[in-house]
């Protein structure tokens, strides 16, 4: 969050919005390929004793491209979703698709918060100056979508680890 936040700061809205998606796109799938294709083995054994990773597992072999979304949606550590997902099989294209749906939201709203200050005071008081009623608008929007499409997917998600579990003990 505050390299997005510096970043806007640094440099005009739209050339910031850009290094930063492009930035964090990349090091998330420079994360999912060195779990996918260097590490495997020992991320593998990193994960599998937890209790969520087993839930992702099911969730994983059931629907791979819904729990690469519903793992995005999850509040987990960062680096599960970066390298855990990996481990468990994911498709690259998969994994990218999700990452860049969840990420550019924040993004822009990071970018955005950013490029509107002139000082570390306005972070703390939560002011800053309006570069243009469109951009808070597209900012309060896309912000408000992601929090319910989270909040949507995390329901989704629990919703569908108890059906898998269910369809486990019936077999």
């Amino acid at each position: 969050a505050l390299l997005e936040i510096t970043i806007g700061y640094l440099y005009p809205f739209y050339t910031a919005l850009a290094i930063a998606s492009v930035g964090k796109l990349s090091g998330s799938i420079c994360c999912f390929l060195i779990s996918k294709y260097l590490a495997p083995n020992f991320i593998q054994g990193q994960f599998s004793d937890s209790h969520l990773f087993q839930k992702m597992t099911v969730l994983c072999k059931a629907e791979p491209l819904k729990f690469s979304f519903i793992v995005r949606a999850m509040a987990v550590p960062i680096f599960v979703k970066n390298y855990g997902t990996a481990a468990l099989g994911i498709k690259l294209s998969h994994y990218a698709l999700s990452a860049l749906a969840f990420g550019t939201p924040i993004c822009y709203w990071l970018v955005y918060t950013g490029s509107n200050l002139t000082n570390f005071m306005q972070v703390i008081s939560g002011t800053s100056n309006d570069k243009s009623g469109v951009q808070v608008l597209l900012s309060v929007l896309g912000f408000g979508s992601f929090i319910v499409f989270t909040l949507y997917m995390r329901k989704y998600a629990n919703k569908r680890i108890e059906e898998i579990k269910l369809e486990e003990k019936l077999d």
